[in-house]
């Protein structure tokens, strides 16, 4: 996180992730930075115990970034998390992503393909693992056009 500068911040405690409150309230925070033009970074906080397991961490996160994206659209998307970056693809409902470049070793940009305006061209970055390095987001944010909206 402290090589991360290009973003705000908004940690996701497991409180966050089981209070329907708290949740819309991240929803809100995140849409309202992005719609400010702030790039944004939705985050788990490393040793917390969220209670649930990993599929259902995953489906809470999913349903976050949905419920971002449908107040907030944005130009680019980077998702940290094989998983998690497979179930957002789906859920979001891509027909097909067509490689762009390599960012960092093991990590590409991708365009999303979409039948919605709002999601088509999507500039994404999926990242697995413990792929790339500490300031893999900020380039990413840099790779998409300067000033625009990215982040969660």
């Amino acid at each position: 996180m402290a090589a991360v500068t290009e973003f705000d911040p908004c940690a996701l405690s497991p409180d966050v992730l089981h209070d329907p409150a708290r949740f819309q309230q991240a929803v809100v925070r995140l849409a309202d930075g992005l719609m400010q033009g702030r790039n944004m970074l939705a985050h788990t906080l490393p040793g917390a115990n969220y209670l649930i397991d990993a599929p259902m961490l995953t489906t809470r996160l999913v349903e976050l970034v949905a419920a971002v994206l449908a107040r907030a659209p944005v130009t680019g998307l980077g998702v940290a998390g094989g998983d998690t970056s497979s179930a957002i693809c789906q859920r979001l409902g891509f027909s097909a992503l067509e490689f762009d470049a390599d960012i960092d070793p093991g990590v590409s940009i991708c365009t999303g393909h979409h039948a919605v305006p709002a999601l088509d061209g999507m500039r994404l970055m999926l990242k697995g693992g413990q792929m790339g390095g500490a300031n893999l987001f900020d380039r990413f944010a840099a790779a998409c056009a300067e000033g625009t909206r990215s982040g969660l």
